[in-house]
């Protein structure tokens, strides 16, 4: 009973956090009544009283006498989280591209503990539940699945996916809607939408390797802008930026950001896009993870702060479902003509079994129970994976403490390198992401990012015992006299 008392609380607590960090409840606010929440959530007063020490211990909240809970004025960071130096650097081309590829390749060498790639376990996805749709699909339909789709995608899956905005003030309408083969080629094609060989694109710093090696590929230039570690993307640098250099485009991951896990707050949304729009330039949001919150609510994307058609929204379903299935999307309007163009001559259209396959399976409730027990898991590993991080690493380890996803950013101490981390567990057959990977600049060297999308095992407990016992040599070494 008391372990279930202690898991209600913490969880709890990690919706009020998730609620603060996406700017539901702004600094100044006063939090939900005890009695409001408790039957909100259906849990007892006693245990929201305890998750709201909790926050008040961690400086979220602040109680009033007589008057209840306040959010802090200024919440500060974590203790434990990540940071790094404010820098301003100049647009450069991007040499990431064979680094990354041999990181990836040697995760999914077979007998490699995979910490590296960010997928989730077959075990969590609704394999059975794919199956039949899959064989009703080819009962009823296998002629038709055989046949090109239309270049935008199949009407029926591009109504399923702007169903799931009908929250919004502003729903997504279904002609808004490109499909694509997964969200690799929804980012690309929005890319080569607005920009060309040459031009700068604006990136979040650190950024998502893949967006970075794109940007490589198509020969633009990446300008990395200053993030805060727990809001993400931060309106005054990327303001200060904009009025210096010309942006073809910006690259944002606003939501459990890949790979810090920030999400960047209501507030900071609105005027980022209403920034962006004064000085026409397009948005391309990546929200890949957007569905992975572990709070009671999704943090509105940017696209719902959209009033010029500047933002391209780009999502997926193989971080939730199906990595295999290449079923992603683009939201857009303005530059929607293009995108289709673009479409045709780079894949013509998405496999039309898939996008039938996954249209079945979002018809009738069943993607939303699934995303709850994945969510249940996400939450878990994450729990489990950064107390295992905070165990075996050596003193002075920094560690994200993301509100969804599951990917996990770890700072080493001072002086470590992330990429000699990864060459000595790479050779016991452990695999991570060197923090380098995440910058054109070469920054981020004594960082590395950690991905929990797999059910803790006694396996994944030895490897990052082992990671840990590696990262503390390496400190040995460098620091001989202790």
């Amino acid at each position: 009973m008391a372990n279930n008392r202690q898991f209600l609380y913490e969880d709890v607590a990690q919706s009020v956090t998730c609620m603060i960090n996406d700017g539901t409840l702004s600094p100044g606010d006063k939090a939900p009544s005890l009695r409001m929440l408790g039957k909100q959530l259906n849990v007892s007063v006693a245990t929201i009283m305890q998750a709201y020490e909790e926050l008040e211990k961690n400086g979220l909240l602040k109680a009033r006498p007589q008057s209840g809970f306040y959010v802090q004025a200024s919440a500060p960071l974590p203790d434990s989280a990540p940071r790094w130096r404010s820098t301003q650097a100049a647009a450069r081309k991007v040499q990431i591209g064979a680094h990354m590829n041999e990181v990836l390749a040697s995760a999914r060498v077979p007998g490699v503990l995979n910490l590296a790639i960010a997928n989730p376990a077959t075990e969590l996805l609704p394999v059975k539940a794919l199956n039949r749709s899959l064989k009703r699909v080819c009962s009823a339909r296998a002629t038709e699945a055989l046949s090109y789709a239309p270049i935008e995608g199949m009407p029926e899956l591009r109504s399923s996916i702007a169903r799931r905005s009908i929250h919004l003030e502003h729903p997504v309408n279904p002609d808004s809607v490109l499909i694509t083969t997964g969200a690799t080629e929804a980012l690309s094609l929005c890319l080569r939408a607005v920009a060309k060989a040459g031009d700068i694109i604006a990136v979040e710093s650190p950024a998502y390797f893949g967006v970075l090696q794109m940007i490589e590929s198509l020969g633009m230039l990446a300008l990395e802008i200053d993030t805060d570690p727990v809001d993400g993307l931060r309106p005054d640098a990327l303001e200060t930026v904009v009025e210096r250099e010309q942006i073809a485009a910006v690259v944002s991951v606003g939501t459990f950001n890949n790979p810090t896990g920030s999400v960047v707050p209501r507030a900071a949304r609105e005027q980022i896009v209403t920034l962006l729009a004064e000085h026409n330039i397009p948005l391309i949001e990546d929200d890949i993870y957007g569905e992975l919150y572990l709070g009671q609510q999704k943090p509105l994307p940017y696209k719902a702060f959209d009033k010029t058609g500047q933002v391209m929204t780009c999502s997926g379903f193989s971080k939730t479902i199906a990595p295999g299935y290449r079923v992603g999307w683009i939201v857009a309007d303005r530059y929607l003509p293009e995108l289709k163009d673009l479409k045709l001559i780079s894949s013509s259209s998405t496999p039309t079994l898939t996008q039938m396959t996954m249209a079945d399976f979002l018809a009738d409730g069943r993607y939303d129970r699934h995303l709850t027990r994945l969510r249940r898991a996400c939450r878990e590993q994450l729990q489990v994976t950064r107390r295992a991080v905070q165990t075996h690493f050596p003193v002075g380890t920094r560690i994200s403490e993301p509100t969804g996803g599951y990917v996990l950013w770890i700072q080493l101490p001072r002086g470590m390198d992330a990429n000699q981390l990864y060459r000595d567990a790479i050779a016991e057959n452990i695999s991570i992401t060197p923090g380098a990977l995440f910058s054109s600049t070469g920054k981020f060297r004594n960082f590395l990012r950690l991905c929990a999308g797999q059910p803790f095992s006694d396996e994944i407990a030895r490897g990052i015992q082992r990671l840990g016992q590696l990262a503390e040599r390496q400190r040995t070494l460098k620091n001989p006299i202790q």
